[in-house]
């Protein structure tokens, strides 16, 4: 595919994307008309503007750990844990600012914490040595933060949608790049080693009817499950 006709199907997938996300708002909110259940609702703690928590934290031992997309001293997102009883908030990690959309550590992490002991592993979009995102870990309590692999395009760009573990490895997808550019399926060691494509979703090609398309789909997101 040319450079104009990606230029092309990547606006046509943004807003795609845009409508789905508006459809399913208008859904949820119809859902929610004429149903109301009785809770006790309270603000655990009220993060700093710009912050922008995006994903589901996780309970460790009555503590709640999560990343918050943009906010920190640079704007590039943060880790935090807070007690559930709303006590003891702290930040484990601030992401380091870019420059030429690179850096050391990642930037806007995306996705849930996966918890291993007292470690945890997750992912950024953007940063990184390469700029394609990178593979974190940090333990519970912030110390020993590493960054276990950085993405330079030709494995993945944008890893998105958190990791899962399974039998001693990190599983993932990247929303773009890999051979074709259009994302790839993921896997890599708690340690930083053997990291290995397992798929590159392939190229995609134009029908008679003027649509994009291939046998497998392109720029997945989301959680592997």
């Amino acid at each position: 595919m040319d450079a104009a006709s990606r230029r092309q199907l990547n606006a046509i997938c943004c807003v795609k994307t845009c409508v789905k996300k508006l459809l399913l708002q208008f859904a949820l909110a119809s859902l929610l008309v004429g149903h109301v259940v009785a809770q006790t609702f309270a603000v655990v703690v009220r993060l700093p503007l710009y912050s922008k928590p995006n994903a589901a934290v996780t309970e460790f031992r009555n503590t709640l750990y999560g990343p918050t997309w943009s906010g920190g001293n640079s704007v590039r997102g943060s880790l935090f844990s807070i007690n559930s009883d709303g006590t003891g908030f702290a930040i484990l990690h601030n992401f380091s600012n870019i420059y030429n959309n690179t850096n050391s550590d990642g930037a806007y992490p995306d996705g849930a914490l996966v918890l291993s002991g007292g470690t945890l592993y997750g992912s950024t979009t953007s940063g990184g040595y390469f700029g394609g995102g990178t593979i974190f870990t940090i333990d519970t309590n912030g110390m020993n933060f590493s960054v276990l692999h950085h993405f330079e395009g030709a494995d993945g760009t944008g890893p998105i949608g958190g990791l899962i573990l399974c039998t001693n490895t990190l599983y993932g997808v990247a929303g773009s790049g890999g051979t074709n550019g259009y994302g790839v399926i993921f896997k890599v060691r708690p340690d930083g080693s053997d990291f290995t494509v397992l798929h590159h979703f392939a190229d995609v090609h134009q029908d008679s009817n003027g649509s994009f398309t291939n046998a497998e789909g392109i720029y997945p997101s989301g959680l592997l499950v």
